[in-house]
């Protein structure tokens, strides 16, 4: 596949594979989507199931640099398998990608010095960020690496195939709702409570919020291995657990 093939917008600022791209002119830049919180407001519903964004766009002569995936520009889509970050992307929207249940797979351009990945899972370029993991991915269980010291807002949004989730000491901060709508999680494992070692945060921050509602049905077990401050009422409300 040559990136070329996918640069050239029509009429509808659309490419050959019928993604949207909001277009700046005055930095020359592009932007996946048009920018709503409207799902999967990228537009892609192509066969195959495999995107590859470019690092360039071409309109009327001009050529925009492609830097960024707008918010929720394939939030629900169900036709993407596999999503290829091209050279120039530097930047994630909120919920780009979450509730894409046969998305399993993350890859990006060798020319890319802001991310990597590791079995299809996206981090930072030195990977000691880890920002999303695919929420199609069949995983029983999870472990980041050791280089891993953040784990992102949303990171794991969605990842209904997951059962099990280890997250070592060696990891400093957990961004709010990492962990959000896990739906088939059983089992976590903590390095402390709440989004970093003394925090003042419930139980349920690394879901999504501050009330037990934000926790999965299905947990049954909870191992923090490091506690600090036990904040008043942690466990509010997680009567699931076992």
């Amino acid at each position: 596949i040559i990136n070329n093939d996918y640069s050239i917008l029509d009429n509808e600022y659309r490419n050959p594979q019928d993604i949207l791209f909001t277009l700046n002119d005055s930095s020359l830049t592009a932007t996946v989507g048009d920018g709503s919180t409207n799902p999967n407001n990228s537009g892609y519903v192509g066969t195959g199931g495999d995107i590859l964004l470019p690092a360039t766009v071409t309109k009327d002569g001009k050529t925009y640099r492609v830097i960024s995936i707008g918010q929720y520009a394939f939030y629900q889509n169900q036709f993407l398998n596999k999503l290829t970050l091209g050279a120039n992307i530097e930047s994630l929207g909120t919920s780009s990608f979450s509730s894409c249940k046969n998305f399993v797979e993350f890859a990006v351009s060798s020319d890319n010095f802001r991310y990597s990945t590791i079995d299809g899972i996206l981090y930072d370029h030195e990977q000691m960020y880890l920002y999303s993991c695919p929420s199609g991915k069949e995983l029983e269980s999870f472990t980041p690496k050791v280089s891993v010291k953040t784990i992102g807002s949303k990171a794991f949004d969605s990842c209904n195939k997951i059962n099990k989730l280890v997250i070592p000491e060696t990891i400093s901060v957990i961004g709010i709702g990492a962990f959000s709508g896990m739906s088939s999680l059983t089992e976590i494992t903590l390095p402390f409570m709440g989004g970093y070692l003394g925090s003042s945060d419930r139980f349920s921050f690394v879901f999504g919020g501050s009330s037990s509602n934000y926790v999965p049905q299905s947990l049954r077990k909870v191992v923090i291995t490091n506690i600090s401050i036990i904040p008043d009422n942690a466990f509010n409300g997680c009567i699931d657990l076992v």
